[in-house]
This record gives structure tokens, C-alpha cells and sequence, in this order.
């Protein structure tokens, strides 16, 4: 299930970039956007968690903020 999320999102954002994946507070976020969150934050797991596959804990309220952690977890090759 976890390379589903990752290439749905890939899949979209390279197909349709500048679409709103989400509304924050008043901004749109588009795929694109959204992408370059997710793996800016991916590259900080990777160097922060070492190994591979490993647990990881994100404790954030539900939030956008929430969701690019996970996503990020998941591209980095660990488990949320």
C-alpha cells in the first residue's frame, strides 16, 4: 500500500503539475508543490533514520502537514 501513495503522487504531479492537490489555510498547494515537500522531507528521514524499512513515529495533529510526513516516511523506504 505504501508504493501505491508514492506513485499515485508521482503519476499525478509528472500528468497534471499544476493541479491543487489541497487547500492550506487560503494557499492551494499544487501536485508539483506537493511533491517537492514530500521529498525534501524524505531526504531529511533518510539521513536522520538509519538503515532501511525502519519504524517511523510521526505524532502531528491530522493536518497537510500530516500528510507530507507520512507520504515522506513512506518514499524514504521506511515504515509509518
Amino acid at each position: 500500500m505504501q508504493k501505491l501513495a508514492i506513485e499515485y503522487l508521482l503519476a499525478t504531479k509528472e500528468r497534471y503539475p499544476d493541479n491543487v492537490a489541497f487547500v492550506e489555510g487560503g494557499s492551494r498547494v499544487t501536485y508539483a508543490q506537493l511533491w517537492l515537500r514530500v521529498l525534501a522531507l524524505s531526504r531529511l528521514v533518510r539521513s536522520s533514520v538509519p538503515g532501511e524499512a525502519r519504524p517511523v513515529v510521526v505524532s502531528i495533529d491530522k493536518s497537510t502537514d500530516a500528510i507530507i510526513a507520512i507520504l515522506a516516511v513512506q518514499l524514504s523506504g521506511h515504515n509509518v
